[in-house]
């Protein structure tokens, strides 16, 4: 959420964090260890760093709640450039942005809303197929007049 809101009121700012954070692996790893909790446009440069550094853009976090992703290379990060992340940040500045729960998010919807809703998920063939059912489910509310 910190990335939507980063770049929905500073992409700018975003964007020179962004460019000038390390290019060597070592550099990736000071920049994943470290966490700045109090300042926002950081932590959106952060995500968006290490989604586009980390081994496939994977996202897992420890048990502790910090990202624990390996290093997997520059060569995804500069698809990402200013004009992108500009014209993203135009889009966010329409979009209202909730972290809720979806019941939540469901019950407050209006005709013609669009909503993104990660279904709960665990690994494994026998909960998949409780994952797509869900997804199905909730696509089925969602487009109810």
């Amino acid at each position: 959420m910190d990335l939507y809101k980063g770049l929905k009121r500073y992409p700018l700012k975003v964007w020179e964090l962004f460019k000038d954070f390390p290019v060597t692996k070592e550099g990736y790893y000071r920049v994943r260890d470290f966490q700045e909790k109090d300042n926002l446009v950081y932590r959106a440069a952060r995500t968006l760093y290490l989604n586009r550094t980390c081994f496939k853009g994977m996202w897992r976090e420890n048990s502790n709640g910090q990202f624990n992703v390996g290093y997997g290379g520059q060569d995804r990060r500069w698809v990402v450039n200013q004009d992108t992340l500009l014209s993203v940040s135009e889009f966010l500045k329409r979009a209202k942005l909730i972290n809720s729960d979806f019941e939540e998010v469901i019950e407050s919807c209006i005709k013609e809303d669009f909503i993104f809703l990660d279904p709960p998920y665990k690994p494994g063939a026998k909960d998949s197929n409780i994952a797509i059912m869900f997804t199905l489910n909730l696509v089925m509310i969602a487009t109810k007049d």
